[in-house]
């Protein structure tokens, strides 16, 4: 009699397995019949409508990256479907163009694709004797970017090394007196010098001598350096010199005591 009780509830004890393996399979079956019929009306209401095509762009940018040349770079196009474009991607490829700083990118339903680019502005001209090419300038920060000839880059100054050889558009100039040349540019910018306030040109002969020419055609010779104890040096001459009158053709500021000082005789 014992036997067969337990048998029963063995028995009894297996049917109960088996009908939670059944619910728990059926249980299975709605979440995935669910889940393939809400991919099923996702793509009916927006893959497959074409009411959500990518009709229009919105498209900004601080420099002169033209919208055909920013959605070629992002493989973008207006007849495609505003859910299948990889946001994340397109920013990748938009930010591999070397006058890229930075990118946003949203879509705005119905069917508008935003995009913002923050491109690298440039500074200064770059050349050298070595031939870099047309249109290769740099940024603040040393970038190398390669620009369509600006009217309003004409009046940029120029950096002349003679020492740089190669480029790499994108990427850091590996140059010491381009880098001095650039922190030169600012901080004599920035500096209000008694009849000299812009810089044409910086000729670097070599990696530790910047020649500086201003928009008066005055020279002023720099080690790359120590630039703000040499810009010093100048502010307190050019002032003496205004105060009597003197033009200064060029100043050798490479000295710290007895600073070779040629006059313009011309005035």
């Amino acid at each position: 009699a014992q036997h067969d009780a337990r048998h029963h509830d063995e028995h009894q004890a297996r049917e109960q397995r088996v009908r939670k393996l059944l619910i728990w399979s059926g249980v299975g079956a709605l979440v995935i019949g669910a889940g393939f019929w809400a991919k099923a009306q996702w793509q009916r209401v927006f893959h497959a409508n074409p009411e959500f095509a990518v009709g229009e762009f919105e498209y900004k940018t601080n420099g002169g990256i033209k919208l055909k040349e920013a959605l070629s770079a992002a493989g973008l196009r207006p007849d495609m479907n505003l859910m299948d474009a990889d946001l994340a991607g397109v920013r990748e490829k938009l930010l591999s163009l070397p006058r890229v700083k930075t990118v946003k990118v949203e879509r705005r339903l119905p069917a508008r694709l935003a995009i913002e680019i923050e491109e690298r502005l440039p500074v200064a001209r770059l050349t050298s004797p070595a031939k870099l090419g047309q249109g290769i300038f740099i940024d603040s920060s040393g970038i190398v970017i390669k620009c369509d000839e600006r009217r309003e880059y004409n009046a940029l100054p120029t950096i002349n090394d003679t020492e740089l050889s190669v480029v790499t558009f994108g990427a850091r100039v590996d140059s010491r007196a381009t880098l001095a040349a650039l922190e030169l540019l600012e901080k004599f910018r920035s500096r209000q010098l008694p009849g000299h306030s812009l810089a044409n040109i910086i000729y670097a002969p070599n990696s530790w001598t910047l020649n500086l020419e201003t928009d008066t055609g005055s020279v002023f010779q720099f080690n790359t350096s120590g630039i703000d104890a040499q810009l010093d040096r100048l502010a307190f001459i050019l002032a003496k010199t205004s105060e009597r009158g003197i033009s200064v053709a060029s100043v050798n500021l490479q000295m710290q005591r007895n600073v070779p000082v040629v006059y313009d005789q011309r005035i």
